[in-house]
């Protein structure tokens, strides 16, 4: 059985060590990467499932890592989850104008994250929620 790819791109290796654990016990593949330069790469080439991304990235933003997969034909339709500490209402809706699927703020409890992934994909997580 083919286990469902999701891609982090975080530049935090702690956030990526810790969707890396929750994401095998809900029996989904994680790829990671730390630069939005490498995940707009990386999207391209495995085309996953669903992207889990950061705001804030060392060399290009989010905000411009979801614009430009949500032009390209090859990922705009991949689903992308932003996973932030940005939670002020300005920067909320910036995400979801920018391309955006929804939204998790960090930090964030394990549940949460299941709900998401559930909410966002649900053929994906047939036990969560």
């Amino acid at each position: 059985m083919n286990r469902p790819l999701i891609l982090a791109v975080d530049d935090d290796e702690d956030s990526l060590l810790l969707l890396k654990q929750a994401l095998e016990i809900f029996s989904l593949t994680l790829v990671t990467t730390t630069t939005g330069r490498s995940g707009l790469l990386m999207a391209a080439l495995f085309q996953p499932q669903l992207i889990l991304l950061d705001m804030r990235l060392p060399d290009i933003s989010g905000f411009e890592v979801v614009r430009q997969l949500k032009r390209q034909p090859s990922t705009r339709n991949i689903p992308v989850l932003a996973i932030s500490a940005l939670v002020q209402t300005e920067y909320l809706q910036e995400m979801l104008l920018a391309g955006c699927d929804g939204f998790l703020g960090k930090p964030y409890f394990l549940n949460d994250l299941e709900v998401a992934i559930h909410q966002m994909l649900p053929q994906l997580c047939p036990n969560c929620a």
